[in-house]
């Protein structure tokens, strides 16, 4: 559950700025951020440990990444679904 609220968290942070100072956004969510939470959350280790190969990712974070994986992964799918559809609908706001 820690997980899925610092995931919101990191969105919120992201586009959330717009909504706390009133102001237009300056700036746009990263489509490919998306597709990398979306990846990480309904994807395989493998799809996982693929997309961190195209920015050279150190070791360290390539095994970061796969722990997190497999804690994500004791989360339902139906959950983990929700949580994805959730992030959506906050960039979505923003």
């Amino acid at each position: 559950m820690r997980l899925t609220v610092f995931l919101l968290v990191v969105t919120l942070a992201l586009c959330g700025h717009r909504v706390f100072s009133h102001a237009p956004a300056t700036a746009i969510v990263c489509p490919s951020l998306l597709i990398e939470n979306t990846n990480i959350l309904m994807g395989t280790p493998q799809t996982a440990k693929f997309q961190l190969s195209f920015y050279g990712a150190p070791q360290e974070a390539v095994d970061a990444l796969l722990k997190v994986k497999e804690c994500l992964d004791n989360i339902s799918y139906l959950s983990r679904l929700s949580i994805d559809v959730a992030l959506g609908k906050v960039v979505l706001l923003c």
